[in-house]
Protein backbone atom coordinates (compact mmCIF):
# COMPACT_ATOMS: atom_id res chain seq x y z
CA UNK A 1 0.00 0.00 0.00
CA UNK A 2 2.64 2.86 0.77
CA UNK A 3 4.76 1.35 -1.91
CA UNK A 4 5.49 4.81 -3.26
CA UNK A 5 8.09 4.94 0.23
CA UNK A 6 11.05 3.49 -1.96
CA UNK A 7 11.16 6.44 -3.85
CA UNK A 8 12.73 9.62 -2.37
CA UNK A 9 10.12 12.08 -1.96
CA UNK A 10 11.76 14.82 -0.42
CA UNK A 11 14.95 15.92 1.66
CA UNK A 12 14.03 14.01 5.35
CA UNK A 13 15.08 10.50 6.62
CA UNK A 14 12.03 9.12 6.07
CA UNK A 15 12.13 9.28 2.67
CA UNK A 16 14.00 6.35 2.56
CA UNK A 17 12.13 3.16 3.12
CA UNK A 18 14.61 1.41 4.81
CA UNK A 19 15.36 4.62 7.06
CA UNK A 20 11.44 4.18 7.84
CA UNK A 21 11.38 1.00 8.71
CA UNK A 22 14.84 1.38 11.11
CA UNK A 23 13.37 4.05 12.92
CA UNK A 24 9.72 2.75 13.60
CA UNK A 25 11.59 -0.61 14.93
CA UNK A 26 13.77 1.68 16.87
CA UNK A 27 10.64 2.90 18.83
CA UNK A 28 11.00 2.66 22.67
CA UNK A 29 9.02 -1.36 23.36
CA UNK A 30 8.36 -0.77 26.79
CA UNK A 31 8.14 3.36 27.37
CA UNK A 32 4.85 4.98 26.14
CA UNK A 33 6.41 8.27 27.26
CA UNK A 34 9.18 7.86 24.88
CA UNK A 35 8.25 6.39 21.99
CA UNK A 36 5.16 9.06 21.96
CA UNK A 37 8.08 11.77 22.15
CA UNK A 38 9.92 10.12 19.46
CA UNK A 39 6.94 10.38 16.66
CA UNK A 40 6.29 14.02 17.45
CA UNK A 41 9.23 15.16 17.10
CA UNK A 42 9.32 13.22 13.57
CA UNK A 43 5.69 14.80 13.03
CA UNK A 44 7.09 17.41 13.62
CA UNK A 45 10.06 17.33 11.50
CA UNK A 46 7.92 16.81 8.34
CA UNK A 47 5.83 19.89 9.45
CA UNK A 48 8.83 22.36 8.42
CA UNK A 49 9.18 20.82 5.42
CA UNK A 50 9.31 23.32 2.49
CA UNK A 51 9.12 21.03 -0.40
CA UNK A 52 7.39 17.90 -0.62
CA UNK A 53 4.75 15.70 -2.20
CA UNK A 54 1.61 16.34 -0.33
CA UNK A 55 0.60 12.11 -0.93
CA UNK A 56 4.28 11.26 0.24
CA UNK A 57 3.65 13.32 3.52
CA UNK A 58 0.36 12.60 4.16
CA UNK A 59 1.22 8.30 3.16
CA UNK A 60 4.49 9.22 5.63
CA UNK A 61 2.13 10.45 8.82
CA UNK A 62 -0.49 7.87 8.01
CA UNK A 63 2.12 4.94 9.15
CA UNK A 64 3.72 7.22 11.84
CA UNK A 65 0.16 7.82 13.33
CA UNK A 66 -0.75 3.77 12.82
CA UNK A 67 2.35 2.44 14.74
CA UNK A 68 2.11 4.88 17.69
CA UNK A 69 -1.35 3.71 18.59
CA UNK A 70 -0.04 0.71 21.09
CA UNK A 71 1.97 3.75 23.08
CA UNK A 72 -0.48 5.93 22.72
CA UNK A 73 -3.11 2.93 24.70
CA UNK A 74 -0.60 2.62 27.09
CA UNK A 75 0.08 6.15 27.97
CA UNK A 76 -3.56 7.17 28.51
CA UNK A 77 -3.65 4.23 30.78
CA UNK A 78 -0.65 5.39 32.68
CA UNK A 79 -2.83 8.98 32.78
CA UNK A 80 -5.81 7.37 34.08
CA UNK A 81 -3.81 4.86 36.77
CA UNK A 82 -2.73 8.06 38.68
CA UNK A 83 -5.35 8.19 41.36
CA UNK A 84 -6.95 12.36 41.51
CA UNK A 85 -5.61 12.17 45.21
CA UNK A 86 -1.99 12.13 44.36
CA UNK A 87 -1.44 14.56 41.37
CA UNK A 88 1.82 15.18 40.65
CA UNK A 89 4.17 16.43 38.37
CA UNK A 90 4.62 13.05 36.27
CA UNK A 91 0.79 12.94 35.57
CA UNK A 92 0.87 16.53 34.00
CA UNK A 93 4.03 15.37 32.55
CA UNK A 94 2.22 12.50 30.85
CA UNK A 95 -0.80 14.96 29.47
CA UNK A 96 1.55 17.19 28.00
CA UNK A 97 3.06 14.53 25.94
CA UNK A 98 -0.76 13.32 25.25
CA UNK A 99 -1.65 16.56 24.24
CA UNK A 100 1.47 17.42 22.52
CA UNK A 101 1.23 14.25 20.69
CA UNK A 102 -2.20 14.96 19.31
CA UNK A 103 -1.74 19.06 18.62
CA UNK A 104 1.35 17.80 16.42
CA UNK A 105 -0.25 14.81 14.48
CA UNK A 106 -3.10 17.85 14.19
CA UNK A 107 -1.55 20.06 12.67
CA UNK A 108 0.71 18.20 10.24
CA UNK A 109 -2.30 16.23 8.86
CA UNK A 110 -3.55 19.53 8.01
CA UNK A 111 -0.23 21.15 6.09
CA UNK A 112 -0.63 17.45 4.04
CA UNK A 113 -4.40 18.11 3.02
CA UNK A 114 -4.17 21.53 2.45
CA UNK A 115 -1.32 20.73 0.19
CA UNK A 116 -3.70 18.40 -2.01
CA UNK A 117 -4.79 18.78 -5.40
CA UNK A 118 -8.44 19.61 -4.99
CA UNK A 119 -9.13 16.88 -7.58
CA UNK A 120 -7.26 14.13 -5.75
CA UNK A 121 -9.07 11.68 -3.94
CA UNK A 122 -6.45 9.13 -3.74
CA UNK A 123 -5.86 9.94 -0.04
CA UNK A 124 -8.34 12.38 0.45
CA UNK A 125 -10.51 10.35 2.30
CA UNK A 126 -8.72 8.41 4.48
CA UNK A 127 -6.39 11.58 5.70
CA UNK A 128 -9.94 13.54 6.12
CA UNK A 129 -11.05 11.12 8.76
CA UNK A 130 -7.53 10.10 10.08
CA UNK A 131 -7.30 13.79 10.65
CA UNK A 132 -10.86 13.96 12.36
CA UNK A 133 -10.41 11.17 14.72
CA UNK A 134 -6.72 12.93 15.66
CA UNK A 135 -8.82 16.26 16.43
CA UNK A 136 -11.24 13.88 18.53
CA UNK A 137 -7.91 13.01 20.37
CA UNK A 138 -6.55 16.58 20.99
CA UNK A 139 -9.81 17.46 22.12
CA UNK A 140 -10.48 14.46 24.58
CA UNK A 141 -6.78 15.08 26.05
CA UNK A 142 -7.61 19.25 26.37
CA UNK A 143 -10.57 17.59 28.26
CA UNK A 144 -8.82 15.99 30.51
CA UNK A 145 -7.67 19.11 32.24
CA UNK A 146 -10.87 20.98 31.17
CA UNK A 147 -9.57 22.71 28.31
CA UNK A 148 -8.89 25.32 27.76
CA UNK A 149 -8.89 24.22 23.88
CA UNK A 150 -7.31 25.72 20.86
CA UNK A 151 -9.16 29.21 19.47
CA UNK A 152 -9.14 27.74 15.74
CA UNK A 153 -10.03 24.06 16.72
CA UNK A 154 -13.78 24.22 15.45
CA UNK A 155 -12.30 26.20 12.17
CA UNK A 156 -9.92 23.73 11.81
CA UNK A 157 -12.52 21.10 12.09
CA UNK A 158 -14.88 22.75 9.84
CA UNK A 159 -12.20 22.79 7.15
CA UNK A 160 -11.05 18.98 7.43
CA UNK A 161 -14.73 18.60 6.51
CA UNK A 162 -15.14 21.15 3.34
CA UNK A 163 -11.93 19.35 2.42
CA UNK A 164 -13.48 15.66 2.38
CA UNK A 165 -16.90 16.47 2.20
CA UNK A 166 -17.12 15.21 -1.67
CA UNK A 167 -16.02 12.16 -0.38
CA UNK A 168 -17.54 12.30 3.05
CA UNK A 169 -19.54 8.76 2.71
CA UNK A 170 -17.40 7.13 1.35
CA UNK A 171 -16.51 3.67 3.50
CA UNK A 172 -12.85 3.27 4.68
CA UNK A 173 -10.86 1.18 7.15
CA UNK A 174 -9.55 3.72 9.55
CA UNK A 175 -7.24 1.81 11.36
CA UNK A 176 -7.02 -1.66 10.66
CA UNK A 177 -10.53 -3.61 10.03
CA UNK A 178 -12.02 -0.50 12.07
CA UNK A 179 -14.58 1.08 9.56
CA UNK A 180 -15.32 4.21 9.24
CA UNK A 181 -15.72 7.67 6.99
CA UNK A 182 -14.98 11.13 6.95
CA UNK A 183 -19.04 11.80 7.96
CA UNK A 184 -18.25 8.89 10.40
CA UNK A 185 -15.48 10.78 12.17
CA UNK A 186 -17.24 14.10 12.34
CA UNK A 187 -20.09 12.52 13.68
CA UNK A 188 -18.03 10.65 16.92
CA UNK A 189 -16.13 14.28 17.33
CA UNK A 190 -19.28 16.09 17.47
CA UNK A 191 -21.32 13.81 20.09
CA UNK A 192 -18.24 14.11 22.43
CA UNK A 193 -18.33 17.48 22.38
CA UNK A 194 -22.78 17.46 22.72
CA UNK A 195 -22.10 15.19 25.42
CA UNK A 196 -20.99 17.64 28.14
CA UNK A 197 -17.92 16.05 29.34
CA UNK A 198 -17.43 19.14 31.42
CA UNK A 199 -19.47 17.26 34.08
CA UNK A 200 -17.24 14.11 33.85
CA UNK A 201 -13.92 13.40 35.82
CA UNK A 202 -11.09 12.31 33.14
CA UNK A 203 -11.34 8.71 33.49
CA UNK A 204 -15.41 8.97 32.77
CA UNK A 205 -14.48 11.29 29.90
CA UNK A 206 -12.30 8.48 28.40
CA UNK A 207 -14.78 5.88 29.15
CA UNK A 208 -17.75 8.36 27.16
CA UNK A 209 -15.21 8.14 24.45
CA UNK A 210 -14.54 4.70 24.05
CA UNK A 211 -18.58 4.10 24.24
CA UNK A 212 -19.04 6.81 21.33
CA UNK A 213 -16.31 5.05 19.30
CA UNK A 214 -18.01 1.66 19.95
CA UNK A 215 -21.79 3.22 19.12
CA UNK A 216 -20.74 5.80 16.88
CA UNK A 217 -21.78 3.29 13.61
CA UNK A 218 -25.28 4.27 15.18
CA UNK A 219 -25.49 7.77 15.34
CA UNK A 220 -27.03 9.87 12.37
CA UNK A 221 -25.86 13.03 10.24
CA UNK A 222 -27.79 14.58 7.27
CA UNK A 223 -28.40 17.74 5.81
CA UNK A 224 -32.08 17.64 6.85
CA UNK A 225 -33.14 18.88 10.21
CA UNK A 226 -36.11 16.08 10.48
CA UNK A 227 -35.10 13.93 13.81
CA UNK A 228 -32.01 15.39 14.87
CA UNK A 229 -31.35 16.79 18.21
CA UNK A 230 -28.15 19.30 17.41
CA UNK A 231 -26.43 21.09 14.57
CA UNK A 232 -23.25 21.22 13.03
CA UNK A 233 -21.97 24.84 11.08
CA UNK A 234 -18.48 24.61 9.57
CA UNK A 235 -16.53 26.34 11.79
CA UNK A 236 -18.49 26.38 14.96
CA UNK A 237 -18.73 24.01 17.69
CA UNK A 238 -21.88 22.07 17.65
CA UNK A 239 -24.92 23.18 19.38
CA UNK A 240 -28.73 21.80 20.37
CA UNK A 241 -31.20 23.03 18.06
CA UNK A 242 -33.69 25.33 18.90
CA UNK A 243 -37.32 26.34 18.12
CA UNK A 244 -36.29 29.04 15.89
CA UNK A 245 -33.91 27.54 13.66
CA UNK A 246 -31.29 29.70 11.33
CA UNK A 247 -31.35 29.92 7.53
CA UNK A 248 -29.96 27.24 6.25
CA UNK A 249 -26.15 26.93 4.29
CA UNK A 250 -24.83 24.41 2.23
CA UNK A 251 -22.66 22.44 4.50
CA UNK A 252 -24.54 22.21 7.83
CA UNK A 253 -25.15 19.38 8.73
CA UNK A 254 -27.76 17.89 11.59
CA UNK A 255 -26.92 15.21 13.79
CA UNK A 256 -28.68 13.03 16.47
CA UNK A 257 -27.57 10.09 18.45
CA UNK A 258 -30.07 7.92 15.96
CA UNK A 259 -30.62 4.69 17.53
CA UNK A 260 -27.24 4.87 20.11
CA UNK A 261 -30.34 5.82 22.49
CA UNK A 262 -32.29 2.41 22.90
CA UNK A 263 -28.62 1.26 22.93
CA UNK A 264 -27.27 3.05 25.71
CA UNK A 265 -30.57 2.23 27.42
CA UNK A 266 -30.22 -1.64 26.51
CA UNK A 267 -26.35 -1.77 28.11
CA UNK A 268 -27.35 0.33 31.21
CA UNK A 269 -30.12 -2.02 32.03
CA UNK A 270 -27.52 -5.20 30.97
CA UNK A 271 -25.01 -3.57 33.48
CA UNK A 272 -27.28 -2.92 36.58
CA UNK A 273 -27.80 -6.66 36.21
CA UNK A 274 -23.99 -7.64 35.53
CA UNK A 275 -20.87 -7.39 38.01
CA UNK A 276 -18.84 -7.93 34.51
CA UNK A 277 -18.08 -5.30 31.35
CA UNK A 278 -19.31 -6.61 27.94
CA UNK A 279 -16.00 -8.11 26.08
CA UNK A 280 -17.22 -6.57 22.88
CA UNK A 281 -16.56 -2.82 24.02
CA UNK A 282 -12.70 -1.76 23.49
CA UNK A 283 -12.68 0.29 26.77
CA UNK A 284 -9.00 0.87 26.65
CA UNK A 285 -8.73 -0.34 30.08
CA UNK A 286 -10.27 -2.48 32.76
CA UNK A 287 -12.91 -0.87 34.75
CA UNK A 288 -15.34 -1.99 37.58
CA UNK A 289 -19.38 -1.76 36.19
CA UNK A 290 -19.49 0.91 38.94
CA UNK A 291 -16.92 3.21 37.22
CA UNK A 292 -19.29 2.50 34.00
CA UNK A 293 -22.75 3.29 35.21
CA UNK A 294 -22.51 6.50 35.77
CA UNK A 295 -20.71 7.42 32.57
CA UNK A 296 -24.07 5.91 30.50
CA UNK A 297 -26.43 7.22 32.68
CA UNK A 298 -24.96 10.73 31.81
CA UNK A 299 -24.82 9.68 28.07
CA UNK A 300 -28.47 8.93 28.32
CA UNK A 301 -29.59 12.70 29.24
CA UNK A 302 -27.01 14.02 26.82
CA UNK A 303 -28.06 11.94 23.97
CA UNK A 304 -31.92 12.42 24.26
CA UNK A 305 -34.07 13.95 21.94
CA UNK A 306 -34.75 16.88 23.87
CA UNK A 307 -32.22 19.06 25.89
CA UNK A 308 -32.82 18.71 29.86
CA UNK A 309 -34.96 21.67 31.44
CA UNK A 310 -33.39 23.57 33.43
CA UNK A 311 -35.28 23.47 36.42
CA UNK A 312 -34.30 26.83 37.89
CA UNK A 313 -34.09 30.50 36.44
CA UNK A 314 -30.39 31.91 36.68
CA UNK A 315 -29.42 35.86 37.66
CA UNK A 316 -26.40 36.91 36.64
CA UNK A 317 -24.54 38.85 39.45
CA UNK A 318 -21.00 40.62 39.77
CA UNK A 319 -19.77 39.47 43.49
CA UNK A 320 -16.98 37.50 45.01
CA UNK A 321 -17.65 34.63 47.46
CA UNK A 322 -15.03 32.86 50.31
CA UNK A 323 -14.39 29.63 49.83
CA UNK A 324 -13.60 26.79 51.91
CA UNK A 325 -12.91 22.74 50.30
CA UNK A 326 -12.44 19.35 52.10
CA UNK A 327 -14.90 17.78 54.37
CA UNK A 328 -12.99 18.88 57.34
CA UNK A 329 -12.77 22.71 56.80
CA UNK A 330 -16.44 22.88 55.42
CA UNK A 331 -17.68 20.90 58.43
CA UNK A 332 -15.59 23.32 60.86
CA UNK A 333 -17.07 26.35 59.53
CA UNK A 334 -20.55 25.26 59.42
CA UNK A 335 -20.48 24.54 63.27
CA UNK A 336 -18.60 27.92 63.96
CA UNK A 337 -21.19 29.90 61.04
CA UNK A 338 -18.60 32.01 60.91
CA UNK A 339 -14.85 32.08 59.96
CA UNK A 340 -12.47 32.87 56.89
CA UNK A 341 -12.55 31.40 53.48
CA UNK A 342 -9.42 29.81 52.14
CA UNK A 343 -10.03 31.26 49.17
CA UNK A 344 -11.99 34.02 47.37
CA UNK A 345 -13.82 33.52 44.32
CA UNK A 346 -15.82 35.22 41.50
CA UNK A 347 -19.43 34.68 41.56
CA UNK A 348 -20.45 34.88 37.91
CA UNK A 349 -24.56 33.54 38.06
CA UNK A 350 -26.66 31.88 40.64
CA UNK A 351 -30.17 30.38 41.30
CA UNK A 352 -31.93 28.36 43.53
CA UNK A 353 -30.33 25.30 42.58
CA UNK A 354 -26.61 26.54 42.24
CA UNK A 355 -23.87 28.99 41.47
CA UNK A 356 -21.25 29.85 38.60
CA UNK A 357 -17.77 30.80 39.85
CA UNK A 358 -14.99 31.68 38.72
CA UNK A 359 -11.49 30.36 40.40
CA UNK A 360 -7.72 31.05 39.22
CA UNK A 361 -5.82 28.05 38.47
CA UNK A 362 -2.65 28.36 40.49
CA UNK A 363 -3.02 26.77 43.81
CA UNK A 364 -6.61 24.71 42.68
CA UNK A 365 -5.50 21.44 41.65
CA UNK A 366 -7.16 19.69 43.75
CA UNK A 367 -10.34 21.11 42.07
CA UNK A 368 -12.46 17.93 40.73
CA UNK A 369 -15.90 16.95 39.69
CA UNK A 370 -17.97 15.88 42.64
CA UNK A 371 -15.58 18.22 45.12
CA UNK A 372 -17.14 19.45 48.53
CA UNK A 373 -17.38 23.23 49.29
CA UNK A 374 -18.47 25.61 51.92
CA UNK A 375 -19.21 29.29 49.99
CA UNK A 376 -20.11 32.23 51.61
CA UNK A 377 -21.46 34.87 49.09
CA UNK A 378 -20.62 38.87 49.60
CA UNK A 379 -24.44 39.23 50.38
CA UNK A 380 -25.30 35.97 52.60
CA UNK A 381 -24.70 35.65 56.67
CA UNK A 382 -23.71 32.42 56.34
CA UNK A 383 -22.21 29.63 54.49
CA UNK A 384 -23.34 27.51 51.83
CA UNK A 385 -22.52 23.93 51.01
CA UNK A 386 -21.78 23.29 47.57
CA UNK A 387 -20.50 20.32 45.23
CA UNK A 388 -18.83 20.94 41.93
CA UNK A 389 -20.61 19.54 38.96
CA UNK A 390 -18.63 21.13 35.97
CA UNK A 391 -15.53 22.49 35.38
CA UNK A 392 -14.35 24.37 32.18
CA UNK A 393 -10.90 26.42 32.53
CA UNK A 394 -11.44 29.04 30.24
CA UNK A 395 -7.34 29.94 30.33
CA UNK A 396 -4.50 28.83 31.62
CA UNK A 397 -5.17 31.18 34.61
CA UNK A 398 -8.68 30.76 35.12
CA UNK A 399 -11.41 27.93 35.51
CA UNK A 400 -15.40 28.62 35.70
CA UNK A 401 -16.97 25.82 37.69
CA UNK A 402 -20.39 24.90 38.14
CA UNK A 403 -21.73 24.21 41.81
CA UNK A 404 -24.66 22.78 42.58
CA UNK A 405 -26.12 23.48 46.11
CA UNK A 406 -26.66 21.22 49.03
CA UNK A 407 -27.84 23.59 51.50
CA UNK A 408 -27.93 27.11 52.59
CA UNK A 409 -29.66 26.03 56.38
CA UNK A 410 -27.12 23.22 57.00
CA UNK A 411 -27.20 22.11 60.83
CA UNK A 412 -24.31 20.48 62.05
CA UNK A 413 -24.40 17.81 64.58
CA UNK A 414 -22.56 15.23 66.63
CA UNK A 415 -24.04 11.46 66.48
CA UNK A 416 -22.14 8.73 68.32
CA UNK A 417 -21.54 5.69 66.45
CA UNK A 418 -20.37 2.54 68.01
CA UNK A 419 -19.04 4.36 70.82
CA UNK A 420 -17.20 6.81 68.42
CA UNK A 421 -18.35 10.43 68.21
CA UNK A 422 -19.04 11.25 64.61
CA UNK A 423 -19.56 15.06 63.10
CA UNK A 424 -22.67 15.07 60.52
CA UNK A 425 -23.97 17.43 59.20
CA UNK A 426 -28.29 17.68 58.20
CA UNK A 427 -28.46 19.08 54.63
CA UNK A 428 -32.48 18.97 54.31
CA UNK A 429 -35.47 16.95 55.70
CA UNK A 430 -36.68 14.43 52.50
CA UNK A 431 -40.07 13.88 54.20
CA UNK A 432 -41.14 15.11 57.69
CA UNK A 433 -43.69 12.70 57.95
CA UNK A 434 -41.75 9.94 57.19
CA UNK A 435 -39.08 11.44 59.43
CA UNK A 436 -36.76 10.81 56.81
CA UNK A 437 -33.76 13.17 56.58
CA UNK A 438 -30.17 14.12 54.00
CA UNK A 439 -27.36 13.71 56.00
CA UNK A 440 -23.71 14.58 55.47
CA UNK A 441 -20.98 12.21 57.27
CA UNK A 442 -17.62 11.18 56.55
CA UNK A 443 -16.49 7.95 54.08
CA UNK A 444 -15.36 6.29 57.49
CA UNK A 445 -18.48 7.16 59.68
CA UNK A 446 -21.18 5.54 56.81
CA UNK A 447 -22.76 1.85 57.69
CA UNK A 448 -25.78 0.77 56.22
CA UNK A 449 -25.61 -1.62 59.40
CA UNK A 450 -25.33 0.90 62.25
CA UNK A 451 -27.42 3.64 63.04
CA UNK A 452 -26.56 7.46 64.36
CA UNK A 453 -27.34 7.94 68.17
CA UNK A 454 -28.10 11.28 68.30
CA UNK A 455 -29.93 13.97 71.72
CA UNK A 456 -33.18 15.44 70.98
CA UNK A 457 -34.57 17.62 73.22
CA UNK A 458 -33.04 15.83 76.60
CA UNK A 459 -33.50 12.25 74.77
CA UNK A 460 -31.99 10.02 72.71
CA UNK A 461 -32.92 8.82 68.90
CA UNK A 462 -31.78 6.67 66.26
CA UNK A 463 -30.83 7.66 62.36
CA UNK A 464 -31.09 4.50 61.17
CA UNK A 465 -29.36 4.66 57.40
CA UNK A 466 -31.29 3.79 54.44
CA UNK A 467 -30.13 4.82 51.12
CA UNK A 468 -26.53 6.16 49.73
CA UNK A 469 -27.13 8.82 47.57
CA UNK A 470 -23.44 10.11 46.88
CA UNK A 471 -19.83 9.07 47.47
CA UNK A 472 -16.91 11.83 47.42
CA UNK A 473 -13.54 11.23 48.26
CA UNK A 474 -14.09 13.04 51.64
CA UNK A 475 -17.83 12.64 52.49
CA UNK A 476 -20.76 10.20 52.09
CA UNK A 477 -24.11 11.55 51.60
CA UNK A 478 -27.16 9.51 52.50
CA UNK A 479 -31.08 9.11 53.45
CA UNK A 480 -31.86 8.67 56.99
CA UNK A 481 -34.77 8.06 58.92
CA UNK A 482 -35.04 9.46 62.24
CA UNK A 483 -36.88 7.12 64.96
CA UNK A 484 -37.14 7.36 68.83
CA UNK A 485 -34.82 4.53 70.70
CA UNK A 486 -36.91 1.69 72.73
Amino acid sequence: MLGFLSRKKAAHPLADAKEFDRVLAALPASEASAALDEVTAWSESLRALESFQPNWLLGVLMRLDEVVRPHVRRLTRDYHGIPASERSRRQFRLWQIGRDHWREIVATYLKAIRALPAGDKSLRPLGCARALHAMRQLWKWNQYRYGPHEPDFWAQVGELWLAGNGVSDMPLHLHGQTESSVAGELLKLAMLYASSTDSLLPQETEIAERLIDHLGHQFRLAPSVEGMSHLFEPGMPPRRLRKQLPSPTPHRRYFSAGSAVEAIRALHLRLTASSELPRDIDFGAQYAVRAVLPVIEHLEVCWAAAAPERRFERFPVKSTADVVRGMAEVVQRLEEGGGEGQQTWLVRDLSRGGVRLAAPSGGNQWLQIGSLLAIKPAEANGWWLMVIRRMQRLTEGEIEIGAETLSTATRPFLANSNGIVVRAVLLDARDEKQHRMRVLVGPRDWDEGHPLVVEIDGGYACLNPERLTERGNDYVIADYRLEPMG
